[in-house]
């Protein structure tokens, strides 16, 4: 009961120091909406204006490197490949880097992450501020943000343009413990739980690992 009550005071005050929690963003909230706007904003704002459904075919290309990138989704991924949507999104990808310069970031680019998320998130009306950058689970918390922010951009993306195909990734969160479980949809129907992936589950561990150290 004590080593409990010291762990969710070691989250209270993470949450004070850095004046944000993903609590505050949970998957489908006007919230977490909004921070995927303002990463996909900020990745478009040089570009000529695209339509909704290339912005989705491009999400839904991004989001399955990401997500279903693993061999035992295989099958899941190559029913999708096969749309149309995915090949308009294939064909947008290769247009984008034969004619864009690499995005030159200091580090690894954690720092201008929270930027942009804290200048979209700011102009959508949420009062929000990442500080300090020293504080030691700042970088997961970002990573973690982010990562969420765009399986949601994927699974809205993919609602729109493949509802005849359930959206394949879950996510369930207890926010007090910072605890995540991430399952996959197989072809069978059934879902299957992940317990290694470097998508929301890795930066959500070393978060919870760093708030519960001594």
């Amino acid at each position: 009961m004590k080593d409990k009550l010291l762990n969710r005071n070691g989250i209270r005050l993470a949450q004070a120091a850095t004046g944000i929690s993903p609590a505050d963003f949970p998957l489908g909230s006007l919230e977490s909406r909004a921070a995927a706007r303002a990463i996909v904003e900020h990745s478009e704002r040089s570009k000529p204006r695209m339509s909704q459904y290339d912005q989705d075919a491009l999400e839904i290309v991004r989001g399955i490197g990401l997500f279903l990138c693993d061999l035992e989704l295989e099958s899941v991924s190559r029913e999708v490949r096969a749309t149309a949507i995915y090949k308009r999104g294939t064909q947008l990808e290769l247009e984008a880097s034969d004619s864009s310069e690499p995005t030159q970031w200091d580090g690894d680019g954690t720092e201008r992450l929270a930027e942009i998320l804290q200048s979209g998130l700011q102009r959508s009306g949420v009062d929000v501020e990442f500080r300090p950058k020293e504080v030691k689970w700042h970088k997961p918390l970002v990573w973690l943000l982010v990562q969420r922010a765009l399986l949601n951009d994927f699974e809205e993306a993919w609602k729109r343009r493949l509802p005849e195909m359930p959206f394949p990734v879950r996510v369930e969160s207890d926010y007090g413990t910072y605890t995540y479980r991430l399952y996959y949809r197989q072809l069978s129907g059934q879902w299957k739980e992940k317990t290694e992936s470097y998508m929301i589950l890795e930066p959500a561990r070393e978060l919870k690992e760093l708030l519960e150290a001594p």
